[in-house]
């Protein structure tokens, strides 16, 4: 699916070469475009260095950039959000370290190129599934469920918890806090806090998972720091649905 995909897709992988690769470097075949960091810099900065066809779409200088940067920064957010949630669900190939750095715009065909793929994990088959109920639980504010499988995604089970009914106390407070009714869920937000819940409580995550996470966070940042209005958890619910495993793990 992957392969094919980026084959016909607008999303593209460099090829690698194998006469030069070595443990500690990555050599790959040059790209077109520009990092779509440029697009996160100051305005003055952003328009003068994304490129002249870009520029010229700039109505002038100041806070507000114009509608068609805009809308091409919404474009680039939606396409790297369905990159990360196939790589995820589908796929089971992760991308550790895509940041904005890492991300070439092309201007002349809009597709996107994904450099350094030497950091990627995946999840290991026992777990997999129940990774999809877990993204599942956050979708739907699902108390227990989520404290569920961060107990099953512990290495110990959950055996050095001291207190579980604290810990679900505490996992249902940073639910009200990052996860309120009526508002956009901030995933890496409501992570990063429980880890510090999942520390307290004596909870550690097995090394797949974590490292699944962390990658998620950093690819959600990437997405609103493009388009800050997306909402990641209603997009991701129809491929959660589809590609989640959301029956028994």
């Amino acid at each position: 699916n992957f392969s094919r995909e980026i084959s016909q897709g607008e999303v593209k992988f460099p090829d690698v070469s194998l006469d030069l690769l070595s443990p500690e470097v990555l050599v790959e075949s040059w790209a077109n475009g520009f990092s779509v960091g440029k697009f996160l810099s100051s305005l003055d900065k952003g328009i003068t260095d994304v490129s002249s066809g870009l520029k010229n779409t700039a109505k002038q200088l100041g806070e507000t950039m114009t509608e068609a940067l805009e809308d091409t920064k919404r474009d680039i957010a939606r396409t790297i959000f369905n990159l990360n949630i196939k790589m995820f669900l589908r796929d089971n190939l992760i991308h550790s370290d895509m940041h904005a750095g890492n991300i070439l715009f092309s201007e002349e065909t809009g597709d996107l190129t994904v450099l350094d793929a030497g950091q990627t994990a995946s999840l290991r088959p026992d777990v997999q599934n129940r990774f999809g109920q877990f993204l599942h639980s956050i979708c739907m504010r699902d108390q227990e469920g989520i404290v569920e499988n961060l107990v099953e995604f512990d290495e110990d089970k959950g055996s050095k918890v001291n207190d579980m009914d604290a810990f679900r106390r505490d996992v249902d407070e940073a639910m009200q806090k990052f996860c309120p009714e009526g508002q956009m869920i901030i995933v890496g937000d409501f992570m990063g806090h429980l880890f510090f819940v999942l520390n307290r409580h004596n909870l550690t995550l097995r090394s797949d998972v974590s490292v699944s996470l962390m990658s998620m966070a950093v690819s959600e940042g990437l997405i609103r720091s493009l388009d800050p209005d997306f909402d990641l958890v209603g997009s991701a619910m129809p491929y959660i649905a589809k590609y989640g495993a959301l029956g028994e793990a």
